[in-house]
């Protein structure tokens, strides 16, 4: 059996054992997983929510609601935030 490359998490910043084309380490990842869940759960019933206001009703951080929106896990149809290369405001993608 192969092991899997050392890697940072994206979160924690730990060094883990990857497997598959994640970027978090096993604990981050099931954090990530419940809180994906919550947000998925509040945007099914209320699909045009903000940022703001899905982290409000949801308990979720915002910046974890950008990493989804980002690895296209979510679609963000109300609020901009600024663009990784240039800084204009864009509402998926880095």
């Amino acid at each position: 059996m192969e092991m899997g490359e050392f890697a940072y998490c994206a979160m924690c910043g730990k060094l883990f054992i990857k497997r598959g084309t994640g970027d978090l380490c096993p604990q981050c990842q099931e954090i990530e997983d419940e809180k994906f869940s919550k947000v998925e759960s509040y945007l099914w019933e209320h699909p045009n929510s903000s940022i703001p206001d899905v982290s409000e009703k949801t308990g979720v951080e915002k910046k974890w609601i950008l990493r989804f929106i980002k690895k296209g896990r979510v679609i963000n149809r109300t609020t901009p935030y600024p663009c990784k290369r240039c800084g204009k405001p864009i509402t998926h993608g880095e």
